[in-house]
């Protein structure tokens, strides 16, 4: 299967060690880079802070790795599907 990936230029996105995974399955993926600072480009961007704000508003806070885990899981499982929809048609 063949995939485009997005990536935004964030230099953690541009560290030796994700480029060396990318090209260890570069008949995977086509990497696509949009311009620095764009995060109206990305859809991500915007489901990100739909994110954070379900999770600053609950009371729990994380003790170890897993609690995190489970406490982002729930509330992304819960966006609604027209949520991602429109953000993916809103790009241009």
């Amino acid at each position: 299967m063949y995939t485009l990936f997005q990536q935004d230029n964030a230099p953690c996105h541009k560290a030796e060690m994700v480029q060396e995974w990318f090209d260890e399955h570069n008949n995977q993926f086509e990497v696509l880079t949009p311009p620095p600072n764009s995060p109206d480009l990305n859809p991500i961007q915007c489901l990100w802070d739909v994110l954070d704000k379900q999770v600053r508003s609950m009371e729990a806070s994380p003790r170890n790795l897993q609690d995190l885990k489970d406490l982002l899981l729930t509330p992304w499982c819960q966006i609604p599907q027209h949520t991602f929809r429109d953000l993916v048609e809103s790009m241009p």
